[in-house]
């Protein structure tokens, strides 16, 4: 499996990280995995290499599942990434208790995985009053300092959250966002991450399940999708590749996306996009002809603003 290095850390990532919503709650369509479905995704992942897993404190007991793996297989060799919960303005305001939410996030995610310290710590929310605020960053460096975890990135949604964290020059390694083939905002962002030597995370590769469902599953308040999912599904069946594996390939392809979190249903589900990625050098010119299905309106292609979820991620 490729590997990307963080800088100023000898943290490598693999290309596919595994998205573990699923683990710890119901999710779409998907019901929360049972622990030996979670064992049987993560032995996998071990075999074909694939180290980077993505939890949260939100999400359920998916830590607790990921902790009680890795209790049972010491040897194990996964890069944690987990989130911070929530944090509040009232927490946010006072150093005191800020220090302390953040603290004990993290402190509850190392007791659900069993570690010492973090590899990876991510901030989930990125509400103005926190990635502005010089009080949240100093205490996060502080616990950083203590070694509760290596390297901090922050999830963000909007572009211009991410170019307020670099234009404030934070301490942070890497950046987690939307990519996918309709929605590329991030891609303006490109140059200056490697500039500053961020690594970028993509997620929501397959747009919460549009990019691979049929024409006729797409509500109408998304119809304007349609002539899109068409012609991307079209690229797709002339270079013999299903949508999905377009989808990731489109994302791995390009020139900002360091490594692609994805969730998935099983093993052979897992196994497929591992193969897909072997795929990459194979398909520069198919990956050329979707050049211009990039989709202008975000409300489109942002599911933060659908009415309703409709398709698992």
């Amino acid at each position: 499996m490729q590997e990307r290095c963080l800088p100023g850390s000898g943290i490598r990532v693999s290309r596919i990280g595994l998205g573990t919503v699923q683990f710890g709650m119901d999710y779409g369509f998907t019901k929360a995995f049972t622990q030996g479905r979670v064992d049987e995704i993560l032995s996998c992942c071990e075999a074909r290499g694939v180290n980077l897993l993505d939890t949260a404190r939100g999400y359920g007991d998916s830590e607790c599942k990921i902790g009680s793996y890795l209790l049972r297989h010491p040897g194990s060799r996964f890069v944690l990434c987990t989130k911070l919960e929530k944090i509040g303005r009232d927490a946010a305001a006072n150093e005191g208790m800020l220090r302390e939410s953040i603290r004990r996030s993290i402190g509850e995610s190392l007791d659900a995985l069993g570690l010492a310290s973090l590899p990876l710590l991510m901030l989930h929310q990125t509400d103005l009053f926190l990635i502005d605020s010089d009080r949240f960053w100093d205490a996060v460096e502080g616990l950083r300092e203590e070694g509760l975890f290596e390297c901090f990135g922050v999830s963000v949604y909007e572009v211009e959250d991410a170019e307020s964290v670099l234009e404030a020059k934070r301490r942070v390694g890497f950046f987690q966002v939307p990519f996918n083939v309709f929605d590329r905002r991030f891609k303006r962002l490109a140059a200056r991450m490697k500039d500053s030597g961020k690594l970028m995370l993509g997620r929501s590769v397959f747009l919460k399940g549009i990019l691979t469902a049929g024409e006729a599953q797409v509500p109408a308040w998304l119809s304007a999708v349609r002539p899109h999912l068409a012609r991307f599904q079209e690229v797709a069946a002339r270079a013999g590749l299903s949508p999905a594996a377009l989808a990731l390939l489109f994302v791995l392809g390009s020139d900002c996306i360091d490594a692609a979190v994805l969730g998935v249903a099983s093993v052979e589900e897992l196994e497929r996009d591992i193969e897909t990625l072997a795929r990459l050098g194979d398909v520069a010119t198919t990956l050329r002809e979707l050049g211009d299905l990039e989709v202008s309106d975000h409300s489109l292609c942002d599911p933060r603003r659908w009415p309703q979820n409709v398709f698992p991620a």
